[in-house]
C-alpha cells in the first residue's frame, strides 16, 4: 500500500473509533480522497478501454501480415520444389547426354572401319575388275559358276552397303537425340534461371512481410506492456479502495502458483520403423528447446523439440511412412507431418521448402523438406515433434543423439 493509502486508512480508522477534535473534517478530507480516487479509477479504465482497443486493432494487423507472410512462405516453397525437380531432370539429362556420346563414339569407330574396309575393296576391285571378267568369261569354266560368283560378289556388296546405311542411319538418329538432349538441357537451364529469380523476388516479399510483422508485434508488445501497467494501477486502485471502505478486511491470498507442467505422454510400444533410442534425428542442428520445458514465460510448454540450424538444411523422415499433410499452419509455418503407422506420427515444422507431397510414401533418412524460418521464429531451424495417439511424447525416448 502506498504512504498516501495508509494515511488515508488512518483518517478512516479514526473517524470511526469515536468522536473528537476535528473528527468531521478528517471525515470529510478522507470522502474527497476517495472520490478523487475514484474518479482516478474512472480514468484508467478509459486508458485501459483505449489500449484494449489498439491492441485489437493491432492483433488484426498482424494476422494480415501473417496471411501476406503465409502466401510468400507457400510461393518460395512451390519455387524451391520446383527448383529441386529441376535440378533432378538436369541430372538424369546429363546422364543421358553421356551415354548418347559413348554410342555415337562407338558408332563412328564402327562406321570409320567398315568404310576403310570397303574403300580396300573397292580399290582390289577396280585394279582387277576388268581382269577378273575377262578371267571368268575366258575361263572355260561353267556358266552356272559364274553366275554364281557373280551373284556373291554382288550380295557382298549389297550387304556392305546397307551396313554403311545402317550405321550411318544410327549415327543421324544419335546426333538428333543429342541435339534434342542439348535444347531440352538448355530449356532447363532458362526455366532454372527464371526461377531462381522468382525466389530472389518471394524472399524480398517475405523480407518485407516479416518486417512489418516484427514491427507491428513489437507494437502489440509495446501495447501491452502499457495495458499491463494499466491492470496493475487499477488493481491497486481497488485494492486501495477497498480497504477504505472495509478497513478490516484482510489482504487478498496470493494468487495460486501457477500450474505445474504437464507431464509427458508415457510413450507406447514402437510404431513402423521407430527404434527406442535408435530412430535418427531429423536434420544436422542444435537443440535449443526440449520438451516439456517452459515457453512464453510460463505460460505454456514445449510439446516437441526445436532444433537450430542453417536455412536450407535437408530435413529427413525419422522413419518410413506416408505424409499426410504439407501445407502452411499458422504458428508452425510450412508444416509437414508423417503417418509411421500404429498411430505414430512425426511433424516437421518451421520449413522453408516442402520437397515431399500429400500422399508420398518416404524412406528413412529420406529429404522431405528444407529448413528455414517460416513459422515466424527468430532464428532458422526445424519444429520436431512425435505423437502417439494424437498426445505429444518426449522425442528424446526414440531420437538417438
Amino acid at each position: 500500500m502506498t504512504t498516501r493509502g495508509v494515511a488515508i486508512l488512518m483518517l478512516v480508522l479514526a473517524a470511526w473509533a469515536g468522536p473528537g477534535t476535528g473528527a468531521g473534517a478528517a471525515e470529510a478530507d478522507a470522502v474527497g480522497d476517495a472520490r478523487a480516487l475514484e474518479a482516478r479509477r474512472q480514468e484508467l479504465r478509459s486508458r485501459v478501454a483505449a489500449v484494449q482497443r489498439e491492441l485489437a486493432a493491432a492483433e488484426t494487423s498482424r494476422a494480415d501480415a501473417a496471411d501476406a507472410l503465409q502466401t510468400s512462405a507457400l510461393a518460395i516453397s512451390d519455387a524451391n520444389r520446383r527448383l529441386h525437380d529441376l535440378a533432378a531432370e538436369r541430372r538424369r539429362i546429363v546422364a543421358a547426354l553421356a551415354k548418347l556420346d559413348a554410342e555415337r563414339s562407338a558408332l563412328a569407330v564402327q562406321v570409320r572401319t567398315e568404310q576403310t574396309l570397303l574403300a580396300r575393296l573397292l580399290a582390289r576391285q577396280q585394279r582387277g575388275s576388268e581382269h577378273d571378267w575377262l578371267k571368268l568369261l575366258l575361263s572355260g569354266r561353267d556358266p552356272g559358276d559364274i553366275s554364281r560368283l557373280l551373284h556373291y560378289y554382288r550380295a557382298i556388296s549389297e550387304a556392305r552397303a546397307r551396313s554403311i546405311a545402317g550405321l550411318r542411319a544410327n549415327q543421324q538418329r544419335a546426333q538428333a537425340l543429342a541435339d534434342e538432349a542439348l535444347a531440352r538441357q538448355q530449356r532447363l537451364d532458362a526455366l532454372a534461371q527464371d526461377e531462381q529469380a522468382q525466389r530472389s523476388l518471394l524472399e524480398q516479399g517475405r523480407r518485407q512481410q516479416a518486417q512489418v510483422q516484427a514491427r507491428v508485434a513489437a507494437d502489440i508488445r509495446r501495447q501491452q506492456r502499457e495495458l499491463d501497467r494499466l491492470q496493475r494501477d487499477e488493481a491497486r486502485l481497488a485494492r486501495l479502495l477497498d480497504r477504505l471502505a472495509e478497513f478490516a478486511r484482510s489482504r487478498p491470498p496470493p494468487d495460486r502458483p501457477p500450474d505445474r507442467p504437464p507431464e509427458a505422454a508415457t510413450a507406447p510400444p514402437a510404431g513402423n520403423g521407430l527404434r527406442r533410442g535408435g530412430t535418427p534425428m531429423p536434420v544436422r542442428g542444435e537443440l535449443t528447446a526440449r520438451f516439456g520445458a517452459p515457453r512464453d514465460g510460463g505460460k505454456t510448454v514445449w510439446k516437441g523439440w526445436f532444433i537450430r540450424c542453417t536455412t536450407g538444411e535437408e530435413v529427413r523422415s525419422i522413419a518410413a511412412g506416408q505424409v499426410v499433410y504439407a501445407d502452411w499452419l499458422r504458428g508452425f509455418g510450412n508444416l509437414l507431418i508423417v503417418d509411421h503407422g500404429d498411430g505414430y506420427m512425426s511433424l516437421y515444422g518451421n520449413n522453408d521448402a516442402l520437397l515431399a507431397v500429400v500422399g508420398a510414401t518416404v524412406r528413412e533418412g529420406e529429404a522431405i523438406a528444407q529448413a528455414g524460418a517460416s513459422g515466424g521464429s527468430a532464428e532458422p531451424g526445424v519444429y520436431f515433434e512425435i505423437r502417439h495417439q494424437g498426445a505429444a511424447v518426449d522425442p528424446a525416448t526414440w531420437i538417438g543423439r
